[in-house]
């Protein structure tokens, strides 16, 4: 527990999010999370060894033997304060860990997993379909949602924003593997990916010519239940694979592979989908703004990560607009959707305040929902209540697919609120308080 206790502090108590990452980290990322963990908190684990080794010695001395009454009352009380403190961080540490290690185990099958969706029709309206999978981006602090900074012009200047959309984890892992898998009960009370019911497939299937190009790592064909739905597009690249992941590589440069899908005639005349996964606004965030220069400057350095954070939505804003470009050039039909796979939260660590997935607040769930489209020229706000748990639901509407898993799905652009069928809202309200911070003057 004494190794645990920096962790901690930082994150909390383990969850099925932060196992599966630490199961599927690389060098880069692995640095960053020290670098976030250990600094005034190593102060109590070695204060605890030192105490241990210092009860040892005033036993000694004492001569507190086993029968003595000074010494059991002290080893009862020392117990007690152990297990109160330690029993439960172990036991979800265990748990999780189990759940993580089977997780595992079924992807080393994910070669074989047949198919099961069954497509009855499919009716796409555009020939190109962009589904963009941003990173750790919350949307309030997006001035688009209301944030007081101009860092999204182009997310203003036309298209269809959704106020209200909901992630469906705290974690990059587990909440994609949510979002582009159908659940496997009707209820939807099983969180597991259900890979034989993923959007590629369905597009495939659908006649669709699909791609795949990430700025995300990879390590083989099946590291993750992301690399596995990624693997069933027929084309795809990743710019970081193997060890060469932890380079820090622009989102910019998967414009280029953009752009070779676009012009492609692989597909003759059937329509794309083509998923862009972005590096976007991960932690360690000043160090993600590879072309973007500050929003500004701060006076104190202890609001410097907001900054950077502030900065970075400006460099993902660009990049749709670049997106948007490229498919207008083209002469296209287009529709693309961009969304973020969770948001982040605010803690101080090491006399800072830093934007990261350490104790998730009310706030890191809260992620933007945006689509726009080509001939669109202004700009439409709904404010609705969207679940990412029914984003397959919503991309099969998106590409025009009816299968006879979900006959009539609905549209996620809608104005209608979806039912909160997990109780996520409930489970965010018991969160601690984490407005955005408004960096101006600070």
């Amino acid at each position: 527990m004494d190794a645990y206790f920096p962790i901690g502090i930082v994150f909390g108590i383990p969850n099925d999010g932060q196992v599966a990452s630490a199961f599927n980290t690389d060098p880069a990322e692995a640095i960053e999370f020290f670098k976030a963990v250990f600094g005034w908190t190593i102060v109590f684990p070695i204060s605890g060894i030192f105490a241990i080794l210092g009860a040892y010695c005033f036993t000694f001395k004492f001569k507190l033997g086993w029968s003595s009454n000074k010494f059991l009352i002290f080893v009862l009380v020392t117990s007690i304060a152990i297990s109160v403190g330690a029993f439960k961080p172990i036991h979800e540490g265990y748990k999780h860990t189990v759940t993580a290690l089977k997780g595992i185990s079924e992807l080393k099958k994910a070669e074989s997993i047949q198919s099961k969706w069954q497509i009855k029709t499919a009716h796409p309206t555009k020939q190109i379909y962009v589904l963009v999978i941003g990173e750790s981006a919350r949307r309030d602090y997006m001035h688009a949602y209301g944030y007081p900074i101009s860092n999204t012009p182009f997310m203003e200047s036309k298209g269809t924003l959704i106020e209200g959309a909901v992630s469906a984890d705290d974690y990059t892992i587990p909440s994609i593997q949510k979002m582009l898998t159908l659940s496997k009960a009707a209820n939807h009370s099983k969180d597991n990916a259900n890979l034989e019911y993923n959007v590629i497939d369905a597009a495939n299937l659908a006649g669709f010519e699909t791609y795949w190009f990430s700025n995300q790592g990879k390590i083989n064909k099946k590291d993750t239940p992301i690399t596995v739905i990624a693997n069933r597009a027929r084309h795809k690249q990743w710019l970081k694979e193997s060890m060469d992941r932890s380079e820090k590589v622009s989102d910019s440069q998967l414009i280029p592979l953009l752009k070779k899908a676009v012009k492609s005639d692989d597909s003759g005349n059937s329509p794309k989908l083509i998923v862009l996964h972005l590096m976007g606004s991960h932690s360690a965030v000043c160090e993600r703004l590879i072309e973007q220069p500050l929003l500004g400057a701060v006076k104190n350095q202890y609001f410097q990560d907001p900054l950077c954070y502030v900065s970075s939505i400006k460099q993902t804003d660009g990049l749709l607009e670049k997106i948007d470009q490229i498919l207008t050039d083209s002469g296209k039909t287009y529709s693309v959707v961009y969304l973020s796979d969770h948001g982040v939260s605010h803690n101080e660590i090491q006399g800072k305040i830093v934007m990261n997935h350490a104790s998730p607040a009310s706030k890191h769930r809260s992620i933007p929902l945006y689509k726009f489209e080509d001939g669109e020229a202004n700009l439409q706000k709904i404010k609705a209540r969207k679940f990412m748990f029914n984003l397959t639901e919503g991309i099969l509407y998106w590409l025009g697919i009816d299968t006879k898993q979900v006959s009539n799905p609905r549209d996620l652009f809608s104005g209608e609120d979806q039912k909160d069928e997990r109780n996520e809202l409930e489970k965010l309200s018991g969160r601690r308080l984490d407005p955005y911070i408004d960096i101006r003057g600070k």
